[in-house]
């Protein structure tokens, strides 16, 4: 991860996070039973989304495989910098799918010190609600930024892909 892509990443977490607290905030906290709900969505996302990483690793590989198979037909430094776009993209792969992962493990954690400190501060539950569930939206539309972060790699793919078939004799 570069530092445009750690900028983005943070002003996503804070954006979202913001969003998600000025909501609870209009509705007087009635809204978090909204998020808690979309919040139940989080676990299966994030399984997909590492099944998805594991699959466009293998899908990439397969392409790095395939390119190598013309390196003695193309122009060297042409195949010089497509096997270094694509093992930036399988790196980009692997990045996405720890983030996807940790950021499930961290809503978790959060979800859990919420319910601990609602049941050892009842007085600060509603607190509690506004400062946690806003973190945890905050993590689960960045794990749905990451995913299309994903989804565009494979459409990239997809295009090295093309440009390989067609330069096979």
């Amino acid at each position: 991860m570069n530092a445009r892509q750690l900028v983005k990443l943070l002003l996503l977490l804070g954006l979202s996070s913001a969003a998600c607290y000025g909501v609870l905030k209009l509705t007087n906290g009635s809204a978090a039973p909204v998020f808690e709900e979309i919040l139940t969505a989080f676990l299966v996302v994030a399984m997909l989304l590492s099944a998805m990483s594991v699959a466009m690793f293998t899908y990439l590989d397969n392409i790095a495989k395939d390119l190598t198979e013309l390196r003695n037909e193309v122009n060297r430094s042409n195949y010089t910098v497509a096997h270094e776009k694509l093992t930036d993209l399988k790196r980009e792969v692997l990045y996405n799918g720890a983030l996807i992962v940790f950021l499930l493990i961290l809503e978790r954690s959060t979800k859990g010190v919420a319910g601990f400190l609602t049941t050892q501060l009842p007085q600060n539950a509603s607190l509690i609600v506004e400062i946690t569930v806003p973190l945890r939206v905050a993590l689960f539309v960045t794990s749905v930024w990451a995913a299309s972060v994903q989804l565009k790699g494979f459409l990239v793919a997809a295009e090295f892909r093309d440009v390989i078939a067609k330069n096979r004799k």
